[in-house]
């Protein structure tokens, strides 16, 4: 009983903490969603464009998920709206996607 107690506290204290960040709503065990992150003047039309970054671990990141990526990807001049798409399973996979549409 004595080693149940501290092992159900750490439990419990690493599953408020995994997934953290500022304005990224991320579940401990799964996470698939997608965020605004701008939106301009321009208009947004049917073309749009994505570039990716996924982590393995939290050890090895690797991609360009920048916005020039994601218009140069789908061939935009000029960016209309900008959205993230973040999916995580179990810490272990994570992806972070820019979305672009614009003309």
């Amino acid at each position: 009983m004595r080693r149940l107690i501290p092992a159900i506290l750490l439990v419990v204290s690493l599953s408020l903490t995994i997934g953290c960040g500022p304005g990224v709503t991320t579940g401990s065990l799964y996470t698939d969603t997608t965020i605004p992150a701008d939106l301009s003047d321009n208009a947004v039309v049917g073309q749009s464009g994505e570039a990716c970054s996924m982590s393995i671990l939290g050890i090895v990141n690797t991609g360009d998920a920048s916005i020039k990526a994601a218009a140069d990807e789908g061939g935009i001049d000029r960016v209309g709206a900008v959205n993230t798409r973040v999916n995580s399973i179990l810490g272990l996979y994570a992806q972070h996607c820019t979305v672009v549409s614009g003309e």
